[in-house]
């Protein structure tokens, strides 16, 4: 008899769905012969090398960490259908249950740099949270903005990446946000440099092996038992790309601050990337 796996709903940030959920589902997967995973719409692309059937859920609400606040009848509804799900397929379920470290995981790259077109190809991607939920004291003020584009060199190709709802994009940046997330795992693989306050696509940077410059306060955050410069430099880096962690001003840090660190890292970033591209067959 085939043997199905069900796996979810995934329900939570985009970061902790990168690094804590897809790659142990992943794991999880190997041995049986079809695997089903319920997760948010749009995101099948993390899941396409081994999911047979994908399920997108459209349950809105605050996401915090693996799981989401809202109406819990919504997420009792889904629970159901999923267990039935199970029972008629005489499926293995797995679920979200918290931290799941990298080594426990069987994490992949993402991204293929060779089919991103010349206008695509980005010299810094910027992610500028706009939460409206929790974590607001994050989001990026157009002011900040503005200041650091103004303190980089003239002839960068900048672009704003993100979803439409949450992240926003200023004058003098093109406006990438919106991209399924396919090939926004391309355009990512493609560029020099990710940069903004920790966050989920500078997670998902790490996967698509392309260095990171972000900013963030110190806090220790109980969940992982990490703060964001060990989360983002070593606990959520898993193939040790390069990377930079500001954390000495929080997550608003003076302009002038997030500039010149940004300038600083293109010159270890570029040759690193080059490197990378190279092996991979790419022309810098």
């Amino acid at each position: 008899m085939a043997k199905t796996l069900v796996a979810g709903p995934w329900l939570g940030e985009f970061g902790w769905e990168i690094m804590s959920w897809q790659g142990h589902v992943r794991k999880m997967a190997q041995g049986f012969d079809s695997v089903v995973v319920s997760g948010p719409p749009g995101h099948e692309a993390l899941y396409e090398d081994f999911c047979d059937t994908y399920l997108p859920h459209f349950i809105p609400g605050d996401k915090d960490c693996w799981k989401l606040h809202c109406d819990h009848r919504s997420k009792e509804a889904l629970e159901n259908e999923l267990v039935l799900m199970a029972k008629q397929l005489n499926a293995t379920r797995i679920k979200p249950a918290g931290y799941v470290a990298p080594d426990h995981q069987k994490l992949i790259s993402y991204g293929n740099p060779a089919k991103v077109p010349d206008d695509r190809v980005f010299d810094i991607l910027f992610h500028f949270r706009l939460r409206h939920d929790r974590g607001q004291e994050r989001n990026t003020p157009s002011v900040l903005a503005s200041g650091i584009v103004q303190r980089l060199p003239k002839n960068l190709r900048v672009a704003c990446i993100g979803s439409k709802e949450e992240s926003v994009c200023f004058p003098h940046f093109k406006d990438m946000r919106g991209l399924p997330l396919c090939e926004l795992m391309d355009v990512i693989s493609r560029a020099w440099l990710v940069t903004g306050p920790a966050s989920g696509p500078l997670v998902l940077a790490a996967l698509c092996s392309t260095p990171t410059i972000s900013w963030s306060s110190k806090r220790w955050y109980s969940a992982v038992r990490m703060n964001n410069r060990e989360r983002m430099t070593k606990g959520w880096n898993p193939f040790h790309v390069p990377c930079k962690v500001l954390d000495e001003f929080g997550f608003q840090p003076p302009a002038i601050e997030a500039a010149n660190a940004i300038k600083e890292a293109l010159d270890w970033a570029r040759p690193w990337k080059n490197g990378h591209l190279r092996g991979l067959g790419v022309s810098g």
